[in-house]
């Protein structure tokens, strides 16, 4: 790889210390950590990983009883073994995606240091911990989060292989490689061989795509794959006669090589045609939106110059392609024409590019002999996050000092930015981490845990546990969700009401549409709470973020209790 060094020296430049920062992004992430689980994915995986300690089965995977075949088991081995070492709670679940939000940082300290340079690889660390998809991954964990730190950790050490030759540096990657297919499937490989492939290619290098070692790294992937094969082919491929997805005869080894990533390329994914999922494919530019909010506020800066940059190549055109590095530029839009053109698409799909797109993004700043655009743009960015603060704050009024005391932090924090001199963090980068944690602490500390309160199932068993109650005598009906299993502590075993009817002191939690079914049944009940507002707490509509008009997006719960007699 060709080092490239920027051309400018910050050492004169008004900057703000990174320990402050470093603090102040500790605080927010670490508030993250005690925000309730939000259905439907993350409720999911919690309440599968606490399945998954009580059964100690780590190599085949179920959901409520039953067996599951989606996402591989990295998510779940790692929050079941959290809730071993530190009990089932809201936190030990979160920790390990936490944790893991770190290492891509780190990785792309040391890739953006390797491909260019330190003051690189620093913005880029930064850019990618304070961009937006970080903070809501962290609240909402994901697969995504364990594959971008994997396959970035991977790439880091394939870079510092090729230019130190050193083996221990091979086998870090084939590590990395490894945990990255546990975590997503066979992407977590496609994504560092996009990125290297396509540089050799571009760069005439074909010995390098025959390079022998790489036997030596396919040969370890396989081995950190071998459990996760063997719980597959025993719980799958064993039982042809078993029916998942409304089939029988389906092959769990298919499905993780091929159906699981390259199957929603396709569309032959069976989980996402039964759930009638794929209309999402239509849109090509579903990506681009998408990225715009969740790189924000670093995502503006790269559509700048990106797009100066190419104009600038066919103005000037273009040195020897020996003198250019292509490995940001492969990683990133490689994978996100693949994925503009999926039969499915989610957006934290993207987020395992961002810590590229970060390198890719700091290493064009650093050849700007003037950034006054870039500093005056931010600016922008954070008067326009001073405002959103304050809608958040008057969406949901706060009830606690604590919020209090996190803004006069943050404000604090601002403060000592505008003293402070001789750091290594231009004005630019500045504006957009101070915008990221203003907005982050107030929907950290305040806004999340308002909205979790609508969500109803989670919210009321864990205010039943709160008032020391037994929360096995609550239930569902009609239907069951994964929060709230995770906070009841057990698998809802049945949602047949005259089954129901039969235990003592059973008490039920029914939406407003299923009201009217329920009066049906013709079975006693006495009424706990007769209206508790809820909502689909993942798919907000502006007028439920306005308070005058927030009553007309919600539905109304009803909690009671079977039986003639009033619940104790």
């Amino acid at each position: 790889m060709t080092n490239v060094n920027p051309h400018r020296s910050y050492k004169n430049v008004p900057q703000q210390p990174e320990l402050v920062w470093v603090l102040a992004l500790a605080l927010v992430y670490g508030i993250g950590l005690f925000i309730p689980v939000m259905e439907v994915d993350a409720a999911q995986y919690a309440a599968m990983s606490r399945e998954m300690l009580e059964t100690g089965n780590y190599l085949e995977l179920y959901n409520r009883g039953k067996d599951y075949l989606d996402k591989p088991p990295l998510v779940f081995w790692l929050s079941a073994l959290s809730f071993h070492l530190f009990g089932v709670s809201t936190w030990a679940f979160k920790l390990p995606s936490v944790l893991f939000s770190l290492w891509p940082v780190f990785s792309t300290y040391q890739l953006g240091k390797r491909l260019h340079s330190a003051t690189v690889g620093r913005w880029a660390a930064w850019m990618l911990a304070t961009c937006q998809a970080w903070f809501l991954m962290n609240v909402d964990p994901r697969t995504d989060m364990l594959l971008a730190g994997s396959v970035t950790y991977a790439l880091w050490q394939l870079v510092a292989y090729q230019q130190d030759k050193k083996w221990t540096s091979l086998i870090a990657a084939s590590v990395g490689i490894g945990l990255a297919m546990l975590a997503k499937g066979p992407i977590g490989l496609m994504v560092p061989a996009l990125a290297l492939g396509t540089h050799w290619l571009i760069r005439q290098e074909w010995q390098k795509l025959l390079h022998a070692p790489w036997l030596v790294l396919l040969g370890i992937v396989a081995l950190l794959l071998a459990p996760m094969a063997y719980g597959l082919y025993v719980q799958f491929d064993l039982h042809p006669e078993k029916v998942v997805y409304g089939e029988s005869g389906v092959s769990g080894l298919r499905f993780y090589f091929w159906d699981q990533s390259f199957g929603r390329l396709t569309g032959d994914n069976q989980f996402i045609n039964q759930a009638g999922k794929a209309q999402q494919g239509g849109d090509p530019f579903f990506f681009v939106h998408t990225f715009i909010w969740s790189f924000f506020p670093w995502s503006w800066l790269f559509v700048v110059v990106v797009v100066r940059k190419l104009i600038q190549r066919i103005c000037e055109g273009f040195p020897p392609v020996q003198k250019l590095s292509f490995v940001t530029w492969a990683g990133v839009f490689l994978p996100w024409i693949a994925l503009s053109f999926s039969a499915y698409k989610l957006p934290h799909y993207i987020f395992v590019f961002y810590p590229l797109a970060a390198i890719l993004l700091a290493k064009e700043m650093a050849h700007f002999s003037r950034t006054g655009w870039a500093v005056t743009g931010q600016r922008v960015v954070l008067a326009l996050a001073i405002l959103v603060a304050g809608w958040l704050l008057y969406s949901f009024t706060p009830d606690s000092w604590a919020l209090v005391v996190l803004t006069i932090i943050i404000g604090l924090v601002f403060i000592y930015t505008r003293l402070a001199k001789n750091a290594r963090l231009p004005k630019w980068t500045a504006y957009g981490i101070a915008a990221m944690l203003l907005v982050n602490v107030i929907m950290n500390g305040h806004f999340y845990r308002q909205l979790l309160t609508y969500q109803v199932p989670s919210h009321v068993v864990r205010e039943v546990k709160r008032q020391s109650a037994n929360p096995s005598t609550l239930y569902m009906w009609p239907t069951v969700s994964y929060a709230f299993e995770f906070y009841r502590g057990a698998i809802q075993d049945t949602t047949d009401i005259y089954a129901l009817q039969k235990r003592e002191r059973v008490q039920l939690l029914i939406p407003e549409k299923a009201w009217t079914d329920f009066l049906r049944q013709r079975v006693p009940y006495q009424m706990v709470r007769d209206s508790i507002p809820g909502i689909k707490v993942t798919r907000l509509q502006l007028p439920f973020l306005w308070p005058a008009t927030r009553h007309q997006q919600v539905q109304n719960w009803r909690w009671i209790a079977l039986g003639d007699t009033p619940p104790e």
